[in-house]
């Protein structure tokens, strides 16, 4: 699964947790969405998204529900724009880098 698969995919699956009220489940979602919103340089997003997982983690459930529509548009936004320009993004070898490849599509 690509990263910007993987972004959208756990941006649904937090959406989904907001609205169950599952904080338990959306607390571990949005930390792997964190995770991938830093892999493709959204930084505004990873802090958000940190934001949110802490918040989970400590039961502020008042902080969740004034910033996850944010995050949703922010992310939404990011992969738009991306998937938009052309260029594909890729992990090194060890996984520990991201960069930007043309790939002529798009």
């Amino acid at each position: 699964m690509g990263i910007l698969h993987g972004s959208q995919g756990k941006l649904e699956e937090a959406d989904l947790l907001y609205l169950n009220e599952n904080w338990q489940d959306y607390e571990v979602t949005v930390h792997a969405l964190k995770s991938n919103v830093r892999m493709i340089g959204a930084e505004s997003s990873y802090k958000l998204s940190k934001n949110l997982e802490e918040a989970a983690e400590n039961g502020n459930i008042g902080y969740i529900k004034s910033h996850h529509e944010k995050l949703l548009m922010m992310v939404r936004n990011v992969v738009g724009i991306i998937r938009s320009s052309g260029k594909r993004i890729e992990r090194s070898v060890y996984g520990e880098e991201t960069y930007e490849k043309n790939t002529g599509c798009g």
